[in-house]
């Protein structure tokens, strides 16, 4: 854990590489943030462990899907079964100037025993390119790129008589370069299934 210094000469660091710094108010954002991070790496452990011990009833509905994922990072995915309950899905999006690409691993689980639903949960990765401000009110414009973490927990129905699935799903994730920068996506998504 950092101490109240080494956490100060962090921002201080942050500040010399970010234009517009006001150092009150922007240590008190930036602290916030970083403990901010910490409850959300405990939530995002806490819900995988908890669909670790509900991990049973699975089934592969469909092979491949492609189709739009609406949200924070709004864009397009597409999702492969690598085995009956592992998916990977790979994405690219456009969130505040910005162009991501990313990718998760997926374990799937049928939900509440109703066909063609199930429950998904995972992890990756995801690097994003800003032309503009990385943050509206921490810095100036400029081109940056950034590289972070995401987890996914979220339900998706597969419609039984036609080639369409839909989602909702919830994508903690945390910027990692730059500077640590927590986040929370709430996004539906809407596939062609193949």
């Amino acid at each position: 854990m950092n101490t109240f210094k080494e956490t100060q000469e962090q921002h201080e660091l942050f500040c010399r590489n970010f234009e517009n710094c006001h150092t009150a108010q922007t240590y008190n954002a930036f602290t916030i943030k970083r403990a901010t991070s910490l409850v959300y790496g405990k939530l995002i452990l806490w819900i995988f462990f908890a669909f670790i011990a509900n991990n049973a009833g699975h089934a592969q509905i469909y092979q491949n899907a492609l189709g739009l994922r609406v949200g924070v990072a709004s864009g397009i995915s597409f999702k492969h079964f690598i085995s009956k309950t592992d998916a990977i899905e790979l994405m690219v999006g456009f969130h505040h100037q910005s162009i991501q690409i990313g990718g998760l691993f997926q374990r799937h689980a049928q939900a509440f025993d109703i066909a063609g639903m199930q429950w998904y949960y995972g992890g990756g990765g995801f690097l994003g390119f800003y032309d503009g401000r990385y943050h509206p009110s921490w810095n100036a414009p400029g081109r940056f790129t950034v590289l972070g973490a995401m987890g996914v927990v979220g339900l998706e129905y597969k419609i039984e008589d036609i080639p369409i699935s839909i989602g909702l799903d919830i994508t903690p994730a945390i910027d990692i370069i730059p500077l640590t920068l927590p986040w929370v996506g709430v996004n539906v998504v809407l596939r062609y299934v193949f």
